[in-house]
């Protein structure tokens, strides 16, 4: 699972920018935005366009889901059959799902330090943070498993956020003020996204990723076994908050839109989708399906973020001309490097190798917290 509260996105069909909130400075690029009288938001209130946002946007969860559901409509089990790649041996459907979310982790690499502009800025913390952190693991086991378990909850979080980003786009896109109805937002989208983690069968598997803490001496058992005890009492609380919230949500934004405040149908699809994948995903699938859903949709999202707000900058990089067949030369530079980062994650990063498998949880941790400020420097441009 994997971009959180911190995109602003430039750059759409329209000739004027398109700013968002991502992250607790990404809607403090547009505080002075004006709502626009009487806009037709399937005009203007798209990222991108139409079938773009709708495929890799907003109905991004359902598809994912539509996915496995497909499979197991076809009873074949294939997906689920134990395959070799590279000496690794799992299910298809694992080694997809790992080649994948790590591609997307590495894929904030083209937001980082392929655009010129925004490399520039924080050279320390694109070159000496992250140089000090993998020595720091390698060092270290105890740090390199606190990192692992650090990332496993901060992704959560950070997928959360995306959802919310995004939303807060479609808002921004007509003209809505950056910071009337953020609280309320950044809240709905946990709950559709976190909240059927807690309540659905698949709770205890989160917990079972961090048993590499043991191996670092740091008994985490105890307040394991507490937590999955207290399931029960905390699914309770989320289908209550949810009782409470969602009405009060509505009737917020419904006072909001009597006063001027015009509600995205872009963004209310969006967290519907979001909350029926998630739900439908963690309360009803097996574990593996679960993880798949949640890393593939978020994934799907995040390519096409980094694809469409990078795709100018990537092939002036490259040198590319600007005709469209340039462009594709730069899409397709910029697949066949994540595809292949994804797969050497599946043969090195997976294994024992301690130097690979320290490389790996920098690049994930980097990929979460250069997603937390990149845009909110990204603004000054805009």
């Amino acid at each position: 699972m994997a971009f959180d509260p911190h995109s602003v996105i430039g750059s759409s069909l329209r000739s004027k920018p398109i700013m968002t909130s991502a992250d607790s400075t990404l809607s403090r690029s547009v505080d002075q935005a004006t709502p626009i009288a009487r806009a037709n938001p399937w005009k203007i209130g798209f990222i991108a366009y139409p079938a773009y946002d709708l495929s890799f946007f907003i109905l991004s969860p359902l598809i994912a889901l539509s996915m496995i559901l497909l499979l197991d409509t076809t009873q074949s089990g294939w997906a689920m059959q134990p395959h070799a790649i590279f000496g690794y041996k799992a299910p298809l459907l694992v080694l997809f799902i790992s080649v994948w979310t790590y591609a997307h982790l590495f894929a904030v690499v083209f937001r980082s330090h392929v655009n010129q502009t925004v490399f520039k800025r924080h050279r320390i913390r694109f070159v000496i943070v992250p140089a000090l952190l993998f020595l720091s693991f390698v060092g270290s086991p105890m740090i390199r498993v606190i990192g692992l378990g650090v990332a496993i909850f901060w992704d959560i979080y950070h997928s959360s956020m995306q959802n919310f980003g995004l939303g807060r786009i479609y808002d921004a896109n007509l003209g809505n003020p950056a910071e009337q109805g953020r609280g309320l937002d950044i809240w709905m989208n946990h709950l559709a996204y976190i909240g059927p983690i807690f309540i659905g069968i698949n709770f205890q598997y989160h917990f079972h990723l961090l048993q590499p803490l043991e191996l670092a001496g740091l008994n985490t058992q105890h307040i394991v076994t507490l937590i999955l005890t207290a399931q029960q009492t905390l699914g309770f609380c989320v289908i209550s908050a949810a009782a409470i919230f969602i009405p009060y949500y509505i009737y917020r934004y419904w006072k909001m839109s009597r006063e001027g405040y015009q509600v995205s149908p872009q963004k209310i699809l969006l967290i519907l989708s979001v909350a029926t994948g998630s739900t439908w995903a963690w309360g009803f699938l097996r574990p593996v399906e679960a993880f798949f859903v949640a890393n593939f949709f978020h994934g799907l999202q995040y390519f096409a973020i980094v694809w469409w707000t990078e795709k100018k900058s990537l092939a002036e990089t490259l040198h590319l001309p600007k005709e469209t067949w340039g462009r594709n030369l730069a899409l397709a530079f910029f697949l066949f490097v994540v595809t292949v980062v994804g797969v050497w994650y599946l043969v090195m990063g997976m294994s024992s190798s301690l130097w690979a498998a320290s490389l790996a949880s920098v690049i994930a941790l980097m990929h979460f917290w250069y997603d937390g400020f990149i845009w909110s420097v990204r603004k000054q441009e805009i």
